[in-house]
Formats: structure tokens, C-alpha cells, sequence
């Protein structure tokens, strides 16, 4: 019974060891499980660098004037100075040239000319101290009844004899409804240097001796005053430091009484253009001034020139420039011409060589095939007597540009009345040639040197190229035009420049030199003791990349076995999988992924990195599934032998 008993014990649990040992068998024949499949997935994305150094980028490089020849000749020098003193009886009469000695256009004229004195009593100007401040001039700091300014108020006053005033009387705008300037308004200021009437566009009439006695006052200009009608008599007089006077753009302008500029002695240079309605000029108007040099353009042809308008201490040889080469202006040049050397001829016996003559200019102008003006060229402008000549000057070469060709009708050689023109026309061709180079500190060239001889109109951008290994430092430029060895130029700093466009014409054949400095970097951690140098090459247009493979499971002293090129993995794809122990996954993170930069013409992004791949192999399994083999095996040879 008891065998029995535990012959069914043994049947109940038979097949529970069966189911373990099948079990066991399974899972030993499976092998080492997955733990991960995956390696390094390196993903690089590149942002491309535009090298072109050619733009078509408009911009404009100044460049330094060319240097011209002694070429800029001037009017031949005037005979020295000589006074025309007044004669006693005149020898002949000037029909319908004068009126009489009174200020009324509409007095009957005279048939002769008569070189009296004029007499006037005068006070001495008193010596101003002139100082710096600038002021201008309110309603509170002058009198004024109305519209007319009759002078300085208190206050006024007191600020025109302030030894700190710098004597420039300067009207508010509040006061542009000024009309007239009374007589004797500002007479006898010696503190005053100058005047400006520009803030006085409705002004009508400037009275009698409204500025005489101005000992400094050096030039009186009155322009684009629209709506003035009158000078009064003897308005500017005795100011006797005033050397220049411009009376233009004056539409309404009908009478310049006489004496206007009496005893301005220094007086050489009068200029009257635009003065449509001017009727008359009056008796003595610049006597005693020493006048050499007149402009006038675009006066009334019914203009009348009083007695001794230009009389005692006119210059001799003088000249009359019409303001334009209308024929309107050319006659009335020619009115003042006549008059005044009848006026020499009456009082003694001259030459013709001390006779005044109408004059001109000469100006040579420079222009490209697209009609504008060469900047590099400064025009060349010679003056003198219609009529004679003038040596030709020499017509500069320009480089980048190729024939030159006269384009005016005028012929040169020969002063023409009034201002003239020789306008000179430049074809251009081909740029003047030069070079880019890229050098390092030693002048020792890292890059190939580039050579631009294109058409004129190209556009430069000196931009720094992005050399592998290399940091840019400094730009030079040329100092002079032509194209050779970088080590035979003469070279100036032009770092200003970086970045700007020229046109390859206006280089005008000027080189450049970039200069760069080495990077040198630090120890190298993979060879410990050497240091690590960028390669002095151009840099690479795509960038070179070496992704690290997983460490293959070995035993040991994976350190000193490098990695075969069979179990290298292409980049971006990922490994297969394999197993290893403890060692080897420390060796596979210890190596890390080393990637060649193009630095310079690529910007690359980090790696994303996954996890490393590896294993864990479990050698007990198999031995537990061997042992109850065998125990099973022996259990039922027992019960078999039992049983027989």
C-alpha cells in the first residue's frame, strides 16, 4: 500500500517536472535578450556661404582726385594801376550815354561829359572794437514807424557798440513785412562788418546814405530781393574797405541813384545781372573806386549810365565779362566797354592796350560716354581778352578709360566772349586691371590671387574670402595702379572699405590685400603631447564627417585593439546588434564621434545623439536546464530498475 501510494505521488508530479524542464529548455535555446537597437544617428544640416566677390550691388567708392599738370592757368596779370585824374575841358561828347548829374532818369541829358569834383563833408568814422557774439536783430531792438526800419533803438544801440558783437547785422524773419530802410538808417556803424537782407523778401526802397560810412564792411550783396525798386543816393558810399559788390537776381529793380558807391575806394569787382527794369545808373556812381572788373547780363537795353558813372581812379585795361553767351548780354558788355573808354579817350591820349575790352572764359569739362562728369578731373578753366589766345592745356589720360573726342563746336586756343565750355568726352573700354590677394601676416599667399580686368560698370563688394585655418585681420589697398607681385606694392591701410562696392572703372586699377592671421588651437586630447593645427588649405565646400561606430564586444583591453574597418557603420544608417559585457559598453561611450569642420564656409549643427547599443548575456539558464535533464534521466532509470 505504501508503494502504491507513492508510486501516484510520483505520477502526480512527473508532469510538473516535465513542464519545467521543457520550459527551462525553451528559454536556454532563446540565447541573450534585446536590451536596445539603436546606435548614433547623426544628423548634420549645413547653411551654404555665398563667396562670389562680385555684387551687383550699387555703390559709389570716392576715389582720390587724379593729380593734374600744372594746367590751371588764370587771366594774364593786368597792367599796374593807374588813375584817370580828372581833366578840365572835355574834347568830345558822348551822345545819348549820360543824363545829367541829378538823380531823375528823366532829366534831359547832356551832350558833354564834364569831370568835376564832387564835394562832400564827411565826419571821421570812429575806430569799433569787433568781438565774436552773433546776434539778431528783433522789432524790440530797432526803430521802426510801420514798415520802416528807421535805425537802432536804445537797446539796438547798445548792443551795436558791445565790444563782444561781431558786427553781422542779421534781421529776424519776424520782420519780413519791412518795406523800406529810411535814409541814414545805419550810417556811420563802423561796428558793423556786414549786412544781410535776406530776411527782408518785401522790401521796396533802401534810402539816401541808408548804409554810408561802413568803414568795414568788405562786400555787399543784394540777391533775390524781389520786390525792390530803388537804390537811394549814395546808399553804400564811402565805405572804404568794400572790395566786391553783386547787385543780381533783382526783377524790380528801376533806379541805382548816384554817388551809390562814391569814394569806395577798393573797389575792383562790380557784378549787375538780372536786372530787367533797371532805367538808370546815376552820376558818379563808383567814382574814386577802384574798379578793374565788371559782370553784367540780362539788363534793360533802355539802361542809362549817368555822368562819371565809372570815372576818377577806374582802372585802365580793365574787362567786362558778359554773365552769359546770349547775344543780349554780349551788348550790354559791350555798352559798359564803350562808354568807359570814351570816358579815357576824353581825358588823355591812351593806347589801345590800356583800352577795356570785353573778356571770357575757357572752361575744359571732362564727361564719360554716358555725358557725366569724370570725378577723378577737376576742370581746367583759363580767363582773358576776347580775342586772344591761350596755351592749350594738356588733356589728362584717365586709366579705364580709352580715345577722347571734343565734343563742343567751340574752337579752342581763342577767348570768345562770356563763359565758354570745351567739353571733352571720355570712351571707356576695359578696366584698368589689378588684383585681390590673400595673404598671412608674412605676406606669404593662402589663397589664389584673383584679377579683374571686366568691363568698368562691374561692381567690386571687398568683401574678406573664408579661408580654412585662418581669421582675417586687415584690408590694404594700392598706392599705385597696376597689376604685379604682391610684395612689390606700396600698400595703405583701407580697412574703411570692407564691405563697400565700387564699380571696376572708379577702382581705377587700385589693388587689394587681405591679410589674415593663423588659428593655432589647443593640446590635442587624442595625442596627448602634440598640438592641433587647422590645415592651411581653401575651405571646403561640403563639410567631412567621420561618425564613430559601437566598440564590438572583446573580452578585454579594448583600448589597445582599435576598431576594424569591418565593423565600421556608414553614417546616418543605424548598426546591427550584437553582444558584449560591462567593459565593452564603457569602451563604445568612451569613444566619442569626432567630425571634420569646414568651419569657414558651413555653419554645422550638434549630432543628436541616441543610445549606445549593447547586451547582457545570463549563463545560468542553460546550466539549471542541463541539471534537471540529467535529474530526470536518472529519476525514471531508477523507477524502471525498481520495477524489474
Amino acid at each position: 500500500m505504501e508503494i502504491k501510494n507513492m508510486t501516484k505521488t510520483i505520477k502526480r508530479h512527473k508532469q510538473l517536472l516535465y513542464t519545467s524542464l521543457a520550459t527551462m529548455t525553451l528559454a536556454s535555446s532563446m540565447g541573450p535578450s534585446v536590451l536596445v537597437s539603436a546606435d548614433t544617428l547623426s544628423t548634420t544640416d549645413t547653411v551654404q556661404v555665398d563667396h562670389n566677390l562680385v555684387s551687383d550691388t550699387d555703390a559709389s567708392i570716392p576715389l582720390a582726385p587724379a593729380t593734374l599738370s600744372d594746367s590751371t592757368n588764370i587771366m594774364p596779370p593786368l597792367p599796374s594801376p593807374q588813375v584817370i585824374q580828372p581833366a578840365a575841358p572835355i574834347k568830345k561828347s558822348i551822345a545819348n550815354k549820360a543824363s545829367s548829374a541829378t538823380d531823375s532818369p528823366n532829366t534831359a541829358k547832356k551832350n558833354t561829359l564834364t569831370a568835376k569834383p564832387v564835394t562832400r563833408t564827411k565826419q571821421s568814422t570812429p575806430t569799433a572794437k569787433i568781438g565774436s557774439e552773433t546776434h539778431v536783430f528783433t522789432r524790440d531792438e530797432l526803430d521802426i514807424t510801420g514798415t520802416t526800419i528807421n535805425g537802432f533803438n536804445a537797446a539796438g544801440m547798445a548792443i551795436s557798440e558791445s565790444p563782444d558783437w561781431d558786427g553781422a547785422l542779421t534781421f529776424a524773419p519776424e520782420l519780413n513785412d519791412i518795406t523800406v530802410i529810411a535814409d541814414s538808417a545805419f550810417a556811420d556803424y563802423a561796428a558793423i562788418t556786414s549786412i544781410d537782407f535776406s530776411t527782408l523778401p518785401n522790401l521796396i526802397s533802401i534810402g539816401a546814405y541808408a548804409f554810408d560810412g561802413l568803414a568795414n564792411v568788405t562786400s555787399i550783396e543784394l540777391a533775390n530781393l524781389n520786390h525792390l525798386v530803388e537804390i537811394g543816393k549814395g546808399a553804400f558810399a564811402t565805405n572804404t574797405n568794400l572790395t566786391s559788390l553783386t547787385f543780381e537776381n533783382l526783377p524790380e529793380l528801376q533806379t541805382i541813384g548816384s554817388e551809390t558807391f562814391y569814394y569806395d575806394i577798393p573797389l575792383a569787382t562790380v557784378r549787375l545781372v538780372n536786372l530787367p527794369k533797371l532805367t538808370f545808373l546815376g552820376d558818379y556812381n563808383f567814382n574814386f573806386a577802384s574798379v578793374k572788373e565788371i559782370t553784367v547780363g540780362n539788363l534793360n537795353p533802355q539802361l542809362v549810365l549817368g555822368d562819371h558813372t565809372f570815372a576818377s581812379n577806374i582802372q585802365l585795361a580793365g574787362i567786362v565779362f558778359p554773365s552769359d553767351t546770349s547775344t543780349s548780354s554780349i551788348a550790354s558788355a559791350q555798352t559798359f566797354v564803350d562808354y568807359i573808354n570814351e570816358y579815357i579817350d576824353y581825358t588823355d591820349d591812351y593806347s589801345e592796350d590800356e583800352h577795356w575790352t570785353l573778356g571770357g572764359t575757357m572752361t575744359y569739362k571732362f564727361i564719360d560716354d554716358n555725358d557725366n562728369i569724370i570725378s577723378s578731373l577737376t576742370p581746367i578753366t583759363f580767363t582773358g581778352r576776347v580775342g586772344e589766345s591761350y596755351d592749350l592745356p594738356e588733356i589728362p589720360t584717365v586709366p579705364g578709360y580709352g580715345a577722347v573726342e571734343l565734343v563742343s563746336t567751340i574752337t579752342p586756343g581763342t577767348f570768345l566772349a562770356g563763359p565758354n565750355e570745351l567739353v571733352y568726352k571720355y570712351s571707356r573700354t576695359k578696366a584698368a586691371p589689378f588684383s585681390i590677394y590673400y595673404v598671412d601676416a608674412n605676406d606669404k599667399e593662402i589663397a589664389p590671387t584673383q584679377t579683374f580686368d571686366d568691363s568698368p560698370d562691374i561692381m567690386l563688394t571687398l568683401s574678406a574670402q573664408s579661408i580654412d585655418g585662418y581669421t582675417f585681420k586687415e584690408l590694404y589697398g594700392s598706392k599705385t595702379p597696376t597689376s604685379r607681385a604682391v610684395s612689390d606694392f606700396e600698400w595703405a591701410g583701407a580697412h574703411e572699405l570692407i564691405d563697400t562696392s565700387i564699380s571696376l572703372g572708379d577702382n581705377a586699377g587700385r589693388s587689394y590685400k587681405f591679410v589674415y592671421d593663423e588659428n593655432v588651437t589647443g593640446p590635442d586630447t587624442n595625442n596627448p603631447g602634440e598640438t592641433g593645427k587647422t590645415e592651411n588649405t581653401p575651405q571646403a565646400t561640403e563639410p567631412i564627417a567621420k561618425p564613430t561606430n559601437p566598440t564590438p564586444a572583446t573580452p578585454t583591453n579594448t583600448d589597445k585593439n582599435p576598431v576594424s574597418d569591418t565593423d565600421k557603420t556608414p553614417a546616418n544608417k543605424l548598426p546591427g546588434t550584437g553582444g558584449g559585457d560591462s567593459t565593452g559598453k564603457k569602451n563604445a561611450a568612451n569613444n566619442s564621434n569626432k567630425t571634420q569642420h569646414a568651419t569657414n564656409t558651413e555653419a554645422t549643427k550638434s549630432d543628436t545623439m541616441l543610445p549606445k547599443s549593447g547586451s547582457i548575456q545570463n549563463y545560468l539558464l542553460p546550466v539549471l536546464g542541463a541539471m534537471l535533464t540529467t535529474s530526470l534521466v536518472a529519476l525514471y532509470a531508477f523507477k524502471k530498475k525498481r520495477n524489474h
